[in-house]
């Protein structure tokens, strides 16, 4: 952590493009643009002990798909969140055609071993990291510190269809409104009951709704 800088992390990154034949320049506090197009965005954290910075290369990607990938259906889903700000943004194989993840990797694995010492280099292969990865995809991880949001939910299963409206706050659905058209008028209110209190996941209401209708 002693003496890191962002911009040494960025620089890196800069530096090993550079030895590819691509000119590319930094912008603001977390992007990289090749001619005033975003390719990287970052993020960065320092705590007691260490520093950490990741964040993302546009290497080969379908753009196509950002627009909706990017932007959430505004009545689905509606959080107290900050929002990210939309950039132009570009492949660099569309600057370098040869382009490849390998050789882009290697190349960033050279410039920060001229700069750092890597006389302690680990191999991830070595490093058993199978409960962190079971953590880290799980929904309280993954939902549990984020801002309360509302959901609404729609989906139809083999004897009705149904509509849900979630409040969800620290991974956590604290209240729900269901709307069927199954004939089974207590569908509704126990689809509530069975929902509510329970860790939160995009397929919540569906698994609870398949199990109480087995039961009818």
């Amino acid at each position: 952590e002693n003496g890191f800088d962002t911009k040494d992390g960025n620089s890196v990154i800069l530096s090993a493009l550079s030895s590819l034949g691509i000119e590319a320049e930094a912008s603001g506090r977390n992007d990289l643009c090749v001619s005033g197009r975003k390719f990287s965005g970052s993020a960065f954290r320092k705590a007691e002990g260490f520093s950490l910075h990741h964040g993302t290369l546009l290497i080969n990607s379908e753009l196509s798909l950002f627009p909706r990938l990017l932007t959430p259906d505004s009545e689905k889903l509606k959080a107290k969140g900050v929002r990210s700000v939309a950039s132009r943004v570009i492949n660099l194989s569309s600057v370098c055609p040869e382009l490849t993840v390998s050789n882009l990797c290697c190349e960033i694995e050279k410039e920060f071993c001229k700069r750092y010492d890597s006389s302690s280099k680990m191999d991830a292969s070595e490093l058993d990291v199978s409960s962190e990865v079971q953590f880290y995809a799980s929904p309280l991880f993954i939902y549990g510190r984020t801002p309360q949001f509302s959901e609404n939910i729609s989906f139809r299963l083999a004897s009705c269809g149904i509509n849900a409206g979630l409040e969800v706050e620290k991974g956590v659905v604290r209240s729900c409104r269901i709307w069927t058209d199954s004939l089974d008028v207590t569908l509704p209110s126990r689809l509530e009951a069975a929902v509510i209190g329970k860790q939160y996941s995009p397929e919540l209401v569906k698994e609870e709704a398949e199990k109480l209708i087995k039961t009818i």
